[in-house]
């Protein structure tokens, strides 16, 4: 499909909240779809699909060029002005709150677990009836597991989401119908 490039652009932006040095995991979950018409329209204005959201936004245009250059190695061509597109491709993305988790494992406890030999050195002195002794008992302890501690650990995950749909640009112009031709939604967490 066409729009794998989009697909692929979307995983890069989705986890690109990940922490250098520190081991992450991410839920990806991707749905996708195209029209039989999808093939024949390549010439597209992208616009943004969150509210309050134009063309100027900063964050809109660094996920605009992700996103063209993704569109760009499908064969897509941007339009020099809104007229000349067969389609019109939105762009809907977001991150949502934080979502703090704690869970506990034992974590084993090594120490002596008891004594393996014992091997006792010393010095026996006779004085008539008398006798006296001075030695050293050297033990050999065994070591392993004496208990475990409980461990507790925090982990923050966050949902992200995005949804590329690309529309029918003439129906819209001709006939104010929203007809789509392509989507890609995508979730993860992490």
């Amino acid at each position: 499909m066409r729009h794998l490039g989009v697909l692929l652009f979307s995983i890069a932006l989705l986890s690109g909240c990940a922490t250098v040095g520190e081991q992450r995991s991410f839920h990806i979950a991707v749905d996708s779809q195209a029209s039989p018409t999808a093939k024949e329209k390549l010439n597209y204005v992208l616009l943004p699909g969150n509210e309050n959201v134009t063309l100027d936004d900063l964050q809109f245009q660094e996920y605009s060029l992700y996103l063209k250059h993704a569109l760009k190695k499908q064969g897509f061509i941007p339009a020099d002005n809104a007229e000349d597109a067969n389609i019109a491709i939105v762009v809907s993305y977001g991150i949502g709150d934080p979502r703090t988790e704690q869970h506990s494992y034992a974590l084993p406890v090594w120490g002596q677990t008891g004594v393996s030999s014992a091997n006792t050195y010393g010095t026996a002195m006779t004085f008539g009836n008398m006798a006296s002794y001075s030695g050293t008992t050297t033990y050999t302890p065994t070591y392993g597991v004496t208990g475990y501690t409980t461990q507790i650990e925090s982990a923050t995950t966050y949902s992200r989401h995005i949804l590329v749909a690309a529309y029918d640009a003439k129906a819209f112009k001709n006939s104010n119908k929203e007809i789509q031709i392509w989507r890609t939604a995508m979730t993860s967490r992490g």
